[in-house]
């Protein structure tokens, strides 16, 4: 029907046109502005189908069968009764392959042509509360075109509401629409959209958890609301408290996906399909007797029910540098004969604790007991410096750490390096990642001549993708080495582990020259042990090298149990030197950096001119986000470097007056840094009464205090990003 039957003698250019009941609205702004508005907000890589996602874990057919078919009948709009749940919650531990049924069951239901749209929480950077609901609504806009036009719409009269609180988001985005949308009877998607929503207990904290639990359930009941709700988590206290709420109201079906025998045949059949695959890549006909039929019963019973077992013995067997896959399957079988010394450490054994992943722990200890004995040594630290390198984002299908960086670091060539990875091809792999030389760079010049506006995101490209980048299989390696109980010598976090972090961090620091000048490019004049080969590459792979080494020994000093020893050994530290490859490096048309503040450990935004860098934050000190900053805790940390004379109290009235910062609930410090020629200054402002907290540090105080004087804290849109990503350097943030 057109928009106007009688209408004549006029022209109308532009605009949009949506109708809903016979209603016109009209707006002069271009179509599809809200809609990308709402793409910015939203996670793409969160999406099921998104591209890193590719490799994302999925049943082998015939396996979880069950479950899938429950869930794909729960979600089907047939299911539409009034007995049918609108939640549905499958719990259970790590590694029974929860995310592998999430992602099977979405493909079963788009191969049935059930729409439905999904969000995969991670650890590794998709954890924010902020982008779930903004993801749904995108994709039921991709799904509904009257949703779609009305979201459009919405967003165009109001572009804060994708920044508002998740209740507001839920309301505005998702609730309202699909309420005016039926009210108008323009609405022509099933009856049942089934939203799938994995690894909640990923989410940034567990306040966030609960409350995305609350939000949604109070909408399930709402009249005209085609949503159903499937979430796949852990079965953490704080998940099983706010599900046990729910439950005895009939709104939500609860699932469990236990670790159990009765899952041995579909063990049985995921491996034999995973031999005869290996098999079949080694060009070797299939043996009928291959593994036996004991083997096979062997591994099975190893198994115990968890399917992650099963795959890291399979990339073992396919991926260990042996003649063929024989060999490596009887290291397994061998080491699995003796699983009652090898499945706990000795602290268990000694104890008679069993760990439910004990099995799984044993086939680890199985796989470091494989390492050479010359090499467990390296292999523990490269472990532990890709666990620190980017905690909670080196597993799955995040970026990890570059390839690159971390041989330098550890001051191995790129065959070494690859040569002692290749040791752990059962438990970690090695990423391919393109990447492009932004427009107009000139390769052949250090950083320190290239203008400022070239070197955006070379840094982070650098810390995380040139040459490929290194991450875990799957997050339970990761809780192997992060607990010493379960991992016993190959632990990352003991004290003979963190030391020898530690002395590889000291020995770079003291092999990269001092900083006899203002000239950062004087401090860099050692070799790399696998260079770029252009000279810009090199100059920034030896700047972050000295950079990352100088936070590791301050992170690695500042622990609560850090031996004293290591804070004394920081006294020797060039601190200037270190502040100066840092501004250096990141002193970009004044973008403001994600920062993890050494010294506090607060999260925030830094600004870095050269020779200074500022850092504010508030929005992450918040008691409901989980990361308060401990005031005692950082007090006695100053304390402790003070008695190992890396710091020198110096009267804060140069920057603040007292009367001023009692006037504003404030507490503050000035301090210098080191010693001598190699020292920095350093302030500290908290506030607990306004919740901020802000600092800068300098080669000068009198150009420092200036630099300091001049921001508008206030101006930094630290709350916004520090909510909708957890880095935003590639982003440019102008401050005033």
């Amino acid at each position: 029907m057109p928009f106007f039957p009688s209408g004549h003698g006029f022209t109308i250019n532009g605009g949009q046109f949506t109708e809903f009941s016979g209603t016109l609205n009209f707006s002069n702004s271009p179509s599809g502005i809200g809609i990308d508005t709402l793409l910015n907000a939203a996670d793409p890589d969160a999406i099921d189908d998104s591209l890193i996602r590719e490799t994302a874990p999925r049943c082998h057919p015939g396996t979880r069968e069950q479950y899938i078919q429950d869930i794909t009948h729960w979600a089907s709009p047939r299911a539409l009764t009034p007995t049918a749940s609108p939640l549905f919650w499958l719990k259970g531990p790590a590694g029974v392959g929860k995310s592998a049924v999430a992602q099977s069951s979405i493909d079963r239901l788009k191969t049935l042509s059930i729409p439905c749209a999904a969000f995969f929480f991670s650890l590794n950077g998709r954890n924010r509360p902020e982008r779930l609901f903004p993801t749904i609504a995108y994709q039921l806009a991709m799904i509904s075109h009257e949703y779609r036009s009305f979201i459009d719409w919405r967003i165009r009269q109001d572009k804060t509401i994708v920044q508002k609180s998740m209740a507001s988001q839920l309301r505005s985005l998702i609730v309202e629409p699909w309420q005016e949308l039926r009210r108008s009877g323009v609405c022509r998607v099933g009856e049942r959209i089934p939203i799938i929503i994995d690894g909640l207990d990923e989410c940034h904290s567990a306040d966030a958890q609960v409350k995305i639990v609350e939000l949604i359930a109070s909408t399930a009941c709402i009249q005209g609301l085609p949503l159903c709700w499937a979430f796949f988590s852990r079965p953490v206290s704080h998940l099983e408290s706010v599900f046990g709420r729910i439950n005895p109201t009939g709104l939500c079906h609860s699932v469990t996906l236990s670790v159990s025998r009765d899952t041995d045949q579909e063990i049985e059949q995921y491996l034999r399909a995973g031999f005869a695959s290996i098999l079949q890549r080694h060009n070797i006909p299939m043996l009928s007797n291959w593994p036996s039929e004991a083997d096979m019963r062997t591994l099975v019973d190893a198994a115990g029910g968890f399917f992650i077992y099963c795959s890291s013995v399979l990339r073992y067997v396919e991926l260990s540098s042996w003649a063929g896959p024989e060999e490596p399957l009887r290291r397994v079988l061998n080491l699995i004969s003796e699983r009652d010394q090898l499945r706990v450490s000795r602290k268990h054994a000694q104890s008679g604790k069993v760990s439910l992943f004990s099995d799984l722990d044993a086939f680890y200890m199985l796989l470091m007991e494989g390492v050479p004995v010359d090499l467990r040594r390296k292999v523990r630290l490269l472990l532990g410096l890709l666990c620190w390198l980017s905690p909670g984002k080196c597993w799955g299908d995040s970026f990890g750490a570059g390839t690159v960086l971390m041989s330098n670091i550890l001051g191995w060539s790129e065959v070494e390096f690859r040569s002692i990875s290749n040791h752990l091809s059962a438990v970690i792999r090695h990423r391919a990642v393109p990447y492009h030389l932004p427009q107009g760079v000139d390769a052949s010049l250090p950083y320190t001549h290239a203008p400022s506006s070239s070197l955006k995101g070379l840094d982070d490209l650098i810390l995380t993708t040139f040459g490929g980048s290194l991450v875990f299989h799957h997050k339970s390696f990761f809780d192997f080495l992060s607990d010493q109980e379960r991992s016993g010598p190959y632990s990352v976090v003991s004290a003979e582990a963190r030391d020898d972090m530690f002395k590889l961090a000291l020995q770079w620091h003291n092999a990269s020259g001092e900083s006899s000048s203002n000239n950062e490019h004087s401090t860099l004049m050692f070799q790399l042990s696998w260079p770029a080969h252009n000279e810009l590459f090199d100059s920034i792979l030896k700047a972050e090298t000295c950079d990352v080494t100088y936070e590791l020994s301050f992170s690695l000093a500042s622990a609560s149990d850090a031996r004293p020893e290591l804070s004394q050994r920081m006294a020797s530290y060039d601190f200037r030197k270190a502040l100066l490859i840092q501004t250096s490096l990141r002193n970009v048309e004044r973008r403001a950096h994600y920062w993890i503040n050494e010294l506090t450990t607060a999260a925030g935004l830094a600004v870095f001119h050269k020779g200074a860098r500022i850092f504010w934050s508030n929005d992450l000190l918040k008691a409901d986000e989980g990361d308060v900053l401990d005031l005692p805790v950082f007090i006695e940390r100053i304390h402790r470097y003070e008695q190992a004379g890396v710091l020198t109290r110096l009267d804060h009235n140069l920057i603040r007056s007292s009367k001023l910062l009692e006037e504003y609930h404030c507490v503050a410090g000035l301090y210098r840094v080191g010693y001598d020629s190699r020292s920095i200054f350093w302030y500290w402002e908290f506030s607990p009464a306004e919740n901020y907290y802000q600092e800068f540090q300098a080669l000068d105080l009198v150009e420092g205090t200036q630099e300091y004087g001049r921001e508008e804290f206030t101006s930094w849109p630290i709350g916004y990003y520090l909510r909708h990503g957890n880095r935003v350097s590639e982003d440019t943030i102008r401050t005033s």
